[in-house]
């Protein structure tokens, strides 16, 4: 019988040495994803809190909302897009108006910030799709593919369409395609608030109302990629005019903050 021998003491410590590395670095990352997630889960929970709070106590002032509920009736899906600084707003009106008795979906990142709006969306009772991190990756398409199957099958998509990290109000090209595949009407939602906290360190200068404030949420005027055109609107087109809905719903939305524009508003939503 012939006995193996190491014949290079060295190389075999710098071996062990190596695989003792690969542990503790697996540890160590398993530890940090522990305090991420513990740490996602609070925040979360912390804004699931504040967002019920505010939602309580201010004077939330729907525009358009007839509009939104026709579409409805008429049984057509519909993806609710808007700006990434109005997300707190925009979920917690889409909650208190249509949560009842609607499902919805969001994607979010798989980052500590997608983390903690998914924690938040699922104590609302909202389905969460995460995305990964790289927007060209398998992982992302997949999701995005699973949003799309989720609206198809009667699910109201929440996006933000500068989202997840910007250019501020520059829509990005992922509702515009996503509408056109699933058949979605695009229900433009932006906010607007007379007493509010802007967080201007953020790069959306994420909107917060503070208590007792008039809080005006626009929608309108709706989008149909299938509405009769000569020819469907390319992507490009579809973008450019969520952009414009969305600015222009800005606009009336800070003029309906005034009580006697609110008046008109209002009349000419019963009127249509």
């Amino acid at each position: 019988m012939v006995t193996l021998v190491n014949s290079d003491p060295e190389r075999g410590t710098m071996l062990q040495g190596r695989a003792l590395v690969r542990r503790l670095r697996s540890r160590g990352d398993m530890c940090l994803e522990k305090r991420i997630g513990m740490l996602a889960f609070l925040a979360g929970e912390f804004l699931t809190l504040t967002n019920r709070v505010v939602m309580r106590w201010i004077r939330l002032v729907p525009v358009g909302h007839a509009d939104v509920l026709a579409a409805r009736q008429q049984g057509r899906p519909l993806v609710f897009v808007g700006w990434h600084g109005h997300n707190f707003v925009n979920i917690g009106a889409y909650l208190k108006l249509f949560g009842q008795d609607s499902r919805a979906v969001i994607m979010v990142r798989d980052d500590l910030g997608g983390r903690i709006l998914a924690q938040f969306a699922r104590r609302s009772k909202v389905t969460v799709v995460f995305l990964g991190r790289d927007p060209s990756s398998f992982r992302w398409a997949k999701g995005v593919a699973k949003v799309i199957h989720l609206i198809e099958n009667g699910y109201d998509a929440l996006l933000a369409v500068d989202g997840p990290e910007g250019p501020a109000c520059q829509v990005r090209p992922g509702a515009a395609l996503m509408a056109r595949r699933s058949g979605a009407v695009l229900i433009p939602m932006v906010a607007a608030s007379n007493r509010r906290m802007d967080l201007v360190r953020r790069w959306d200068k994420h909107m917060i109302p503070l208590p007792g404030a008039r809080t005006v949420v626009h929608f309108g005027p709706l989008i149909d990629p299938l509405a009769q055109h000569s020819l469907p609107p390319k992507p490009d087109e579809l973008r450019e005019e969520i952009g414009e809905a969305l600015l222009a719903g800005m606009r009336q939305a800070e003029l309906c903050l005034d009580s006697a524009s609110l008046s008109i508003a209002k009349a000419a939503e019963r009127g249509h």
